[in-house]
């Protein structure tokens, strides 16, 4: 039960329509810690086998974005990498301001899991696509649907089968088109 719950959740997260009136401005390091906080509950005894490392600029500029959305794409991504750990390894967070034009801050998230297999790497944000036994499919089409269309910003996954994977999320900093 529990099982088709968070499917029908996640459902609806994916197909809900973006609320711009959440639009604030965020801290993106505090965003990551929160995610982080939360991973650290549902993954518990993982995480004493998980070495974690947190490079975080310092003075990155604040960003606009619904920090519900972003926090819940950022969830997906660590929740996939612990996933791809089960007998523990090495799970790195960096951000980074990054000059243009246009200006935007990059969150890179690497493991050193099992890997996605080359010939999977394409339909990672379709929806409903998954290699896992009780995945949903969606985790990663939520994320690419936040970041890429309700943000402004770009998704970049790496993987190589059983060496790991790296997944960089770059987002504008300033207000979005259209936005007051």
């Amino acid at each position: 039960m529990k099982h088709l719950n968070e499917f029908v959740q996640e459902c609806l997260n994916f197909v809900r329509p973006p609320n711009m009136i959440r639009i604030a401005e965020v801290e993106i390091n505090e965003v990551i810690s929160a995610v982080m906080n939360i991973i650290s509950h549902m993954f518990e005894s993982e995480s004493r086998k998980i070495r974690i490392e947190m490079d975080m600029h310092p003075e990155l500029p604040k960003i606009y974005v619904n920090y519900e959305e972003i926090k819940q794409a950022f969830l997906n991504i660590v929740k996939n990498a612990f996933e791809a750990m089960p007998d523990g390894g090495q799970f790195t967070i960096r951000t980074r301001d990054k000059s243009g034009p246009p200006k935007f801050i990059e969150v890179t998230f690497s493991d050193n899991g099992i890997g996605i297999k080359k010939e999977n790497l394409s339909k990672l944000s379709n929806p409903f696509f998954t290699t896992k036994l009780r995945g949903t499919g969606l985790g990663l089409a939520i994320c690419h649907r936040i970041i890429n269309e309700r943000h402004g910003g770009k998704i970049h996954i790496e993987s190589e089968e059983n060496k790991g994977t790296t997944i960089r999320v770059e987002l504008p900093v300033g207000r979005l088109l259209g936005e007051k």
